[in-house]
């Protein structure tokens, strides 16, 4: 299991926990100092602002893995999917990437989804074509309207555990296909003071307290912790994580390096729907 950084912090205002702009050149040191401790994985996206050019300018693309991903509000047009890649290419000054997600799963409803798929393969964009989804339905749909894929993002963490035991995610891990985890740290949101948790979250301040007093009581690292349980999943290759600064990166690279085992079962998820980001809009 490998970590991967992801850069939607750097290059915008991202997660729960920001509430400040990182500089571009802290990016850049935050990226550089990343791949200086072992991280050859970065995820990045023309929606995560000026991200693809940080990485760019930090210069560790010649021995890493950049993975990109289809902004969701591009329709399904093949012309339009692979100037959009064409972009990012230029942005991240690279010919092709390891990997290219789609960030809307339900591209698959797509009339022309595998002509799509095969257009960016064929075309020399990435030998690997995959999806962001939001839960296992999402990846075995895909799958089977498009058997050429082989990449796919999943939400998974210590207090999401829905797609742990999955007997379908497993067996495609089995035939090669390949898994990153993401959500770690729910967006900055399990790491954060629940007593300061905005109204429209208030349901999710209790299963984070126990999280997070079970952490101060066994005098563990909560961040140790929650990268204890993704790294240990059987069927995930990477695990994607984020970090506003080097310190960051250090207690990141530590904990991954200090992995520890207990008995997960005992941690209370977080109540549906708030279980994905995407219901966190505050009511008007």
């Amino acid at each position: 299991m490998r970590l991967a950084l992801g850069t939607a912090n750097l290059g915008q205002r991202y997660g729960i926990s920001n509430s400040v702009q990182i500089s571009r050149s802290e990016a850049i040191e935050i990226i550089q100092f990343a791949h200086s401790q072992g991280f050859r994985d970065f995820d990045t996206a023309p929606e995560y602002g000026c991200a693809e050019e940080l990485i760019e300018k930090s210069q560790i693309s010649s021995d890493s893995r950049i993975q990109i991903k289809i902004p969701a509000q591009v329709a399904s047009d093949i012309h339009e999917i692979t100037s959009t890649v064409e972009r990012s290419l230029k942005n991240l000054n690279l010919e092709k990437v390891d990997t290219i997600l789609f960030h809307d799963p339900k591209i698959y409803n797509s009339a022309n989804f595998l002509k799509i798929v095969e257009a960016l393969i064929n075309d020399g964009y990435s030998t690997n074509v995959g999806v962001s989804c939001y839960s296992a339905e999402d990846v075995i749909e895909s799958y089977k309207k498009c058997k050429l894929l082989n990449s796919f993002q999943v939400p998974e963490n210590i207090l999401d555990r829905r797609i742990l035991r999955n007997p379908d995610i497993l067996r495609l891990a089995n035939d090669g296909c390949k898994f990153q985890v993401r959500s770690a740290f729910l967006q900055g949101l399990i790491l954060t003071n629940p007593d300061y948790f905005p109204e429209n979250l208030a349901s999710c301040r209790n299963s984070v307290k126990l999280l997070q007093n079970f952490a101060l009581e066994h005098n563990l690292n909560l961040i140790q912790l929650l990268l204890s349980y993704v790294m240990q999943i059987k069927w995930a290759d990477s695990v994607v994580v984020g970090a506003n600064s080097v310190d960051q990166v250090k207690e990141l690279t530590n904990g991954a390096n200090n992995l520890i085992e207990v008995d997960w079962e005992q941690f209370e998820s977080i109540p549906e729907p708030l279980i994905d980001p995407r219901n966190w809009k505050k009511s008007e």
